[in-house]
């Protein structure tokens, strides 16, 4: 990922956010793609990629892309796995501290 700063900053980002609820959805996105050109084979319907994108919404309802280069998916991948399997804990222990304390 050193080769990426700006993705790992963000991601770092992402991270922190997702596990104080700052971040309500987020997943990899995969697109194909159309340059526009007219005698490129994209114009024939070959279209270019798949170039992968990691998109996210705030709370407020803000929608974020960030491209991510081919080299780091599978690193995205895992942080996002990751940051899912740490909101689904703390959903869990939450759910347990209410209904020790019933609050």
């Amino acid at each position: 990922m050193a080769r990426h700063p700006e993705l790992h900053r963000r991601l770092a980002w992402l991270t922190e956010e997702s596990a104080s609820g700052g971040i309500r959805a987020f997943y990899l996105e995969s697109r194909l793609v159309r340059c526009g050109k007219t005698l490129c084979r994209c114009a024939q319907g070959r279209l270019h990629g798949p170039f992968y994108y990691l998109r996210f919404r705030e709370a407020l309802g803000r929608r974020h892309r960030i491209y991510v280069p081919q080299a780091a998916v599978t690193r995205v991948r895992r942080r996002i796995e990751d940051c899912r399997e740490r909101r689904t804990t703390m959903r869990l222990a939450l759910t347990l501290v209410q209904r020790l304390y019933g609050s």
